[in-house]
């Protein structure tokens, strides 16, 4: 009966809020499915340049913070990188697709 009760809770947690709902599923859609289609540009936040620019499948670290982030994506053959931005100067900009 205690695990039909928290479960309960759970689901009424997850479905009484639209927007939270929304995003444990993406969240959850990230982290099993690599990733998702993003455009990322990583701009010098000082001269308004664009020195990095991605598009594909890609997500950012959840330990990254504004002026050191990470980003893991997948080249064109498919093979996971990971990209380290490292100082105050740099800003990330992800829409996705």
């Amino acid at each position: 009966m205690k695990k039909f009760i928290v479960l309960l809770l759970v689901v009424l947690l997850f479905t009484s809020c639209g927007m939270g709902w929304e995003q444990a599923k993406k969240d959850l859609k990230s982290d099993l499915g690599g990733g998702i289609d993003r455009e990322i540009a990583v701009m010098n936040l000082y001269t308004g340049e664009v020195v990095w620019e991605f598009s594909g499948i890609a997500y950012i670290s959840d330990a990254s913070e504004t002026g050191d982030f990470s980003v893991i994506f997948r080249d064109e053959n498919g093979n996971t990188k990971k990209a380290d931005f490292i100082g105050l100067f740099y800003g990330i900009q992800s829409l996705e697709k």
